[in-house]
């Protein structure tokens, strides 16, 4: 089951709730899982609970922190009370490693903040083996396949800096019209990328940019040649809350088995495309 939340907040006292028409071939099952939405003067509001939607043993099974800051992969993780993340570790990855070991569903607390890279799943290397829930704790872990701050150095022509595996390049301060981030176009040589605006090149280790001058740090977002938030194998309930995805070389969240159950609620966009769904459950609560 996947869902990334509308803002359909769970309500318990309705005033006109009206059971909602699902699509021909949704395949929601309205029995178990029966919705229903009230229009109110705020907007539509609905009477389900996302966490419901996924094994129950997900919330009573270890808990298992991490923490990208203070954290230390050779912490154990556990803690008696969520949010104790005195022996968190430092990756979401490492976190997977400690779950499974436990052989029975379990939750993943990842404190608010910025992870990059091979920190989501060691590029598709590890991932959960049972029922899991993912929670951003404290506010949304925003997770990318990039840095989240370049400092690209004058290179005469275009602004350079040290990254490598660079597969896309976007300019952040400049939205299109439909508010996405502007890709910039890949030049053949480096020469041509100096004497063209809005071009990119890697050389070798080092990316090359051309926007007519200097970017800010946070300006330009580099996509990496790393498989992003990706689950290969993994075929049981997930459950992800306040986790933020970007980039991606096959997709910001990407699972690759096909389940026999397959329902999603939209909110957020992803910057990839994403393909096969196993049952997923995914709500940024406010």
């Amino acid at each position: 089951m996947l869902g990334t939340g509308v803002g359909l907040q769970p309500q318990y006292s309705f005033s006109a709730a009206k059971a909602l028409d699902l699509p021909s071939g949704f395949g929601w099952d309205q029995i178990r899982f029966p919705i229903e939405v009230t229009d109110t003067v705020a907007g539509f509001v609905s009477n389900l609970t996302p966490r419901d939607l996924v094994d129950p043993a997900i919330w009573t099974g270890a808990t298992i922190h991490v923490d990208s800051g203070a954290g230390d992969n050779n912490n154990s993780g556990f803690a008696a009370l969520d949010g104790d993340f005195t022996a968190a570790k430092r990756t979401i990855y490492s976190a997977f490693i400690a779950g499974n070991a436990t052989g029975a569903p379990y939750r993943v607390i990842v404190k608010a903040g910025e992870y990059e890279e091979s920190a989501f799943t060691r590029n598709g290397n590890e991932e959960p083996n049972q029922p899991v829930a993912i929670l951003g704790w404290g506010g949304p872990v925003r997770y990318c396949t990039g840095p989240f701050f370049v400092n690209l150095s004058d290179a005469g022509g275009s602004y350079s800096a040290p990254v490598s595996a660079v597969k896309r390049v976007f300019r952040t301060d400049v939205l299109s019209s439909d508010g996405y981030f502007t890709e910039l176009v890949a030049a053949p040589d480096l020469v041509s990328c100096q004497a063209t605006l809005g071009t990119w090149f890697l050389d070798g280790g080092t990316v090359h940019v051309n926007i007519g001058n200097q970017p800010t740090s946070e300006g330009i977002a580099l996509i990496r040649g790393f498989h992003g938030a990706r689950f290969m194998t993994h075929a049981a309930d997930m459950y992800l809350e306040n986790i933020h995805c970007e980039g991606g070389s096959t997709g910001a969240l990407h699972l690759d088995p096909t389940s026999t159950r397959f329902q999603t609620f939209t909110e957020q966009r992803l910057t990839s495309e994403t393909k096969a769904f196993p049952r997923i459950s995914s709500f940024d609560i406010a």
